[in-house]
C-alpha cells in the first residue's frame, strides 16, 4: 500500500487498485474512489468506498458487487488510518 501525490489528486494504491483520496479526516473517515482502467464491466467496476475508522466500517453509495465485496474484504482499516496518518498530516 502507498500513496502518490501529483498536481491534481492524491492516490492511495491498495493490492494494485488505484484509489482517489476524495476526502479524509484524521481519526474520523476517509471516501476513496477506485480508478477504473475501462475495460471493465458496470457489474465489474469497483465502486466508491467509505472507511468509518471510528466504528470500524466499511461502505459505499454504490453497488456491493461481487469485485467490490471482494477488494473491501482485503482492506485493513487499521494498516489504512495509519498510513494516511502518516502521510497525509
Amino acid at each position: 500500500m502507498k500513496i502518490i501525490r501529483d498536481k491534481t489528486c492524491t492516490l492511495l494504491i491498495i493490492n494494485e487498485v488505484k484509489c482517489v483520496i476524495q476526502s479524509y479526516k484524521e481519526k474520523d473517515f476517509v471516501h476513496l474512489s477506485p480508478v477504473q482502467d475501462g475495460r471493465e464491466s458496470l457489474n465489474d467496476s469497483i465502486g466508491n468506498i467509505r472507511i468509518d475508522f471510528v466504528n470500524h466500517h466499511i461502505s459505499t453509495e454504490g453497488k456491493k458487487n461481487a469485485r467490490w465485496k471482494t477488494f473491501v474484504s482485503t482492506l485493513n482499516i487499521d494498516e489504512i488510518n495509519n498510513i494516511l496518518k502518516s502521510k497525509l498530516t
